[in-house]
């Protein structure tokens, strides 16, 4: 089950890919912000709380990398996942700010079952937030 509250961006400067995902989120009745640069994405992340963002690491401009962190400097409870078929240009330590490696190429069946598991953590945290106040 994939619920509609839960605030996505996806960013990938590959229109082939964006297109693909705008189909699948599409057909599965999910809304989602779309990027396909790192200054697009910051943009985008000034105006809105994302809840999940999906960022690919090899972008013109800023990588996912140094999306991700600033991205996490503004909204700190974001769920970032970066996608990457680079996994050797990658140091451990630059992953500090990511939550999640998608590996591409990844099937769609992966991108549901993230935006499931978040899905599922937002709606924890937010009825956790009502019922704290």
């Amino acid at each position: 089950m994939v619920t509609k509250s839960v605030k996505i961006l996806f960013a990938d400067d590959d229109p082939y890919i964006l297109e693909m995902i705008k189909e699948f989120f599409a057909f599965i009745e999910l809304d989602a912000e779309f990027a396909q640069d790192g200054e697009e994405v910051l943009k985008k992340c000034a105006g809105t709380n994302f809840d999940l963002l999906f960022v690919d690491y090899s972008m013109p401009g800023l990588n996912g990398i140094e999306i991700a962190k600033r991205i996490r400097e503004r909204l700190p409870r974001a769920y970032i996942v970066l996608l990457t078929g680079l996994w050797s240009q990658i140091e451990p330590e630059e992953l500090a700010n990511v939550d999640e490696i998608l590996a591409k190429p990844f099937q769609l069946s992966q991108l549901k079952d993230i935006i499931i598991k978040v899905s599922r953590r937002v709606k924890f945290s937010r009825k956790k937030g009502r019922t704290s106040s």
